[in-house]
Order: structure tokens, then C-alpha cells, then sequence
């Protein structure tokens, strides 16, 4: 508010002009027309040239302005897009069947390459209706994310921005309504019953794949070493994430009883068994050695 009201009075003086040279010139052109004196011809000029500078000088300025403020969008989206949205495009693309992009992929292809990724994902398919969910989630999660997004988009002008985060959050706002009515639901098998709305979720899921490689891409002409810090910062995500989620292989549970279960001992390469406290000895095995410790059959 304070910003629209120091630009007020500029607008308003800029508006004067425009009135007010246009009418100087017409009064020295019919000073000329009474006179006919040539030297009024030339001095009703001077205020239509003052007005083509200002005009041309007003819409450099104006571009000049804008630039920097999509230079400032840059830096904006590399913070965004390595905190508080990193999650959600990771899980985009790990979500992805077909086609098969990962971190080390993008960060290892040249801009033409990347382009080529870009047309593969107009033909995309996702693992399963419980990826679908997945990322969906991320969305929910970083609703705050689009706000604050929205509301530098108005402050800046930028209206393409600003018309995507409102189609965001309407989104957004249907996943939460859907949620608070159906807590234990899947919101993807409630878009399955409805093609129209099936056809928007994919349609926005595409679109955020669509939007990092573009960013991507700008940083890749730009600023590669931000590009660089970026992917890295994505790629050790990715790692820790598949580690949490890797499945526990060397156990082998024989049965029922927590307290009681196999395992293989990776340096010997033989079968251990681990008794807790509320277990019957093992056949061989003191009562001594069965307090929660490995054990083996003597």
C-alpha cells in the first residue's frame, strides 16, 4: 500500500504532461496559423519531442525494472526450490514410471539434453495411485509455500505467477475440504471416480515437473554454479531418502513372538538367534546367556 501511494503522485504528474504538452503544441500551432510566423512551427514541436522522450524513457525504465525483479525471481525460487520445496519435487520425479528421471541424470545433461527430458515428460506415467498420493501430499504441505509465492507475485506485477498459485491453491483447498470430510480416504481414489478432476491433478503434477526442468534449464544458461549447489542439495535428499525407505534384509523372523528372532551374522556367515527375557531357554543354552544377548547352540 505504502509503494502504490508513492507512486500515485508520479502517475498522476505523468498524466498532467501527456494533457498538457499536446495542448502547448496546439496553442503555438494556431499562434502560427494567426501570425504566420515559422518560428512557432518549430517551438510547437518541442513539446511533442519532450513527450515521445518521456514516453520512450518511461518504458525503458519500466523493462529495466522488471528485469531486475526477474532477476530477483531467480534467486527467490533457488531458495524455495532447495528448502521448503525440495520434497515435493524429489518426490515428483521419483514417482515417475515412465520416463525415468533422476538427480544425476539432470545434473549430467547438457541444455539440449535437458530439452529432450522436457518432451519425454508430455508422454509421463507414475508408479501407482499410492505415488500419486505421495506427491499430492507434498503439495498440501507446501501450501504456505504458494501464499507467500502469490503475494510477491502481486507485489511485483507478476501476473502469470500470481494466476498460477491462485489455480494452486484452489487446488490445494479441495485436497484439505476432501481430507477434512474423508480422513482415512486416499484423495487419489476419489479423483479416479472423476476423469475431469483425474485430468486436472495430472495435468498440475505435470506442470511442476515442467516448471523445475525450465528452472533448471534458466540456471543451466545463468548461474551454473547455483545449478550446481541445487542438484547436490537434491541428490543427497534423494540418497538419505531411499536409504530410509531401503527395506531390512538380514532378518528373518521364524515366528510370532517379538521377543524372540534370527538373524545372519554377516562375519561368520552362521545363523544367530536373539531370546529376550520372557522366552523359554534354548535347547543347549544357559539361563545365564539368555538376557536379551546373542546366543548360540553349544
Amino acid at each position: 500500500m505504502q509503494n502504490e501511494k508513492r507512486r500515485l503522485p508520479a502517475s498522476k504528474l505523468f498524466l498532467l504532461l501527456c494533457l498538457l504538452l499536446p495542448t502547448l503544441s496546439a496553442g503555438f500551432l494556431y499562434l502560427e496559423y494567426l501570425t504566420h510566423i515559422e518560428f512557432f512551427l518549430h517551438v510547437a514541436a518541442i513539446p511533442l519531442e519532450l513527450l515521445a522522450g518521456g514516453l520512450l524513457l518511461e518504458r525503458f525504465l519500466a523493462y529495466k525494472e522488471k528485469d531486475q525483479k526477474r532477476y530477483q525471481l531467480m534467486y527467490i525460487k533457488s531458495y524455495l526450490f532447495r528448502s521448503q520445496m525440495r520434497n515435493l519435487f524429489i518426490s515428483n520425479f521419483a514417482a515417475l514410471e515412465q520416463p525415468k528421471v533422476t538427480m544425476d541424470r539432470i545434473q549430467n545433461s547438457s541444455i539440449a539434453q535437458l530439452l529432450d527430458i522436457r518432451k519425454e515428460l508430455a508422454d509421463f506415467r507414475y508408479l501407482s495411485d499410492e505415488a500419486i498420493e505421495t506427491v499430492v501430499m507434498e503439495y498440501l504441505k507446501a501450501q504456505s509455500v504458494f501464499r507467500e509465492f502469490m503475494e510477491w507475485a502481486i507485489t511485483n506485477d507478476f501476473e502469470n505467477i500470481f494466476l498460477d498459485m491462485i489455480y494452486l491453491l484452489h487446488f490445494i483447498q479441495d485436497i484439505q475440504l476432501f481430507r477434512a470430510h474423508h480422513p482415512d480416504a486416499l484423495f487419489i481414489e476419489h479423483i479416479r471416480s472423476d476423469p475431469e478432476l483425474m485430468k486436472k491433478v495430472l495435468a498440475i503434477l505435470q506442470q511442476g515437473l515442467y516448471s523445475f526442468l525450465d528452472y533448471v534449464i534458466e540456471l543451466k544458461e545463468k548461474q551454473p554454479d547455483i545449478l550446481n549447489d541445487l542438484l547436490t542439495d537434491y541428490q543427497a535428499t534423494a540418497n538419505m531418502k531411499r536409504l530410509i525407505d531401503r527395506p531390512v534384509h538380514n532378518r528373518r523372523f521364524h515366528d510370532q513372538n517379538p521377543s524372540s528372532f534370527s538373524y545372519r551374522d554377516r562375519n561368520s556367515g552362521r545363523d544367530r538367534r536373539i531370546q529376550g527375557q520372557n522366552s523359554s531357554p534354548l535347547p543347549g543354552v544357559s539361563n545365564a546367556t539368555c538376557n536379551g544377548q546373542n546366543t548360540e547352540p553349544e
